[in-house]
């Protein structure tokens, strides 16, 4: 005895046509051409719910004719594309929320970029120094040439034989000179009767210059690029033992 069979489609997914298909994934490829074409143009506020616009479309078009959303219950379809209204709301107003405190944000950022790089070239400056006097552990005084255009300490005191050390910290090129023909200030020179003049030549950044005194009394020195700045020290030679 023959049996007959029946088929229940009721199980069996809904066709879409073909072509609906393909004019659906067209359109999807138009709307991401346009999402990227919406990112060259200032538009302000305007910018970030035009692309949660069309990432709301796509994700409806995707669901409703890829997934067959559209053939089931008008409730259910009706819920997505609210969830997906509403997912996109929350998201743009946190967006622009954002936005609002970007400006803040970046000159945080900037204060705290300024403040690193501070810190970092004083950390650089005080290795710089300790290397400078390391290299000049001979001489009985040490005097930086500053970025406030001084010589730090101005004034210093060696017995007679002894090394004075300048090393120069700023970004500045500098002198010590003790040399009356190259002063434009004659006050601004002092050498003790016997002292030969003397003249570093332009002291690079991170450089040391040192010098050895054996004629006891005041040296009075300058810096040539700097003179009229006031940029004067002294060094104070001493009878040895």
């Amino acid at each position: 005895m023959n049996h007959a069979t029946t088929h229940d489609d009721s199980g069996i997914g809904h066709v879409s046509p073909i072509g609906m298909l393909i004019g659906v994934f067209a359109l999807l490829i138009v709307f991401t051409v346009l999402t990227v074409a919406v990112t060259y143009v200032d538009l302000g506020e305007a910018n970030i719910w035009i692309a949660l616009g069309i990432a709301v479309v796509k994700g409806s078009l995707v669901a409703l004719f890829f997934m067959h959303l559209l053939y089931d219950s008008p409730f259910n379809g009706l819920i997505l594309v609210t969830a997906l209204m509403f997912l996109a709301t929350f998201i743009g107003l946190a967006l622009m929320d954002t936005e609002a405190y970007q400006p803040r944000i970046e000159a945080s950022n900037q204060a705290l970029a300024i403040q690193v790089a501070q810190a970092q070239h004083a950390e650089q400056a005080v290795q710089a120094v300790t290397t400078a006097k390391e290299k000049a552990k001979s001489a009985a005084a040490f005097v930086k040439m500053t970025d406030l255009l001084q010589f730090d300490p101005k004034v210093v005191t060696i017995k007679a034989g002894q090394t004075v050390a300048w090393y120069n910290q700023s970004v500045l090129k500098h002198t010590v000179t003790a040399d009356p023909s190259k002063a434009a200030n004659l006050a601004d020179v002092q050498l003790p009767d016997g002292a030969e003049p003397f003249d570093s030549d332009l002291i690079s950044p991170k450089a040391t210059y040192q010098r050895t005194f054996s004629v006891p009394g005041k040296y009075r020195y300058f810096c040539i690029p700097h003179e009229a700045t006031g940029m004067v020290g002294q060094v104070v030679v001493e009878q040895g033992p």
